[in-house]
């Protein structure tokens, strides 16, 4: 007797790492895309290289990266909070912006001024 198919999308995550990238270990009931964000957010994968979306049942797979970003732009809104850094840098790298704290402006304007100083 085979296992039934499962029918929906899943999602994983290949992160990146000095000795090779990796696919970091999750349950299929955690491999939706809400949890893969909530898990980017809050650091629980180095650097991004790619997330894919598949479903064994219809045989499809593709990649998942400008889904996600999106999604990680939205939830950034949503809980008005600032990104870590790779999740920053991978939202924008698909053409998405983030939410930007008080605090995170005024570094940046501080970090600008600094450089301007110094050139």
């Amino acid at each position: 007797m085979s296992a039934p198919a499962i029918d929906r999308n899943l999602y994983i995550v290949i992160a990146k790492h000095p000795s090779g990238d990796y696919i970091p270990e999750t349950s299929l009931i955690n491999a939706t895309a809400e949890q893969v964000v909530v898990d980017l957010y809050d650091g629980q994968y180095g650097d991004i290289e790619a997330v894919y979306r598949f479903n064994p049942a219809a045989g499809t797979s593709a990649r998942a990266d400008a889904e996600i970003a999106e999604l990680l732009s939205e939830y950034s809104r949503a809980i008005l909070n600032t990104p870590h850094a790779g999740v920053r840098d991978f939202i924008e790298a698909h053409g998405f912006d983030f939410y930007r704290t008080d605090e995170f402006i005024s570094d940046e304007r501080t970090f600008h001024r600094e450089m301007a100083r110094a050139a």
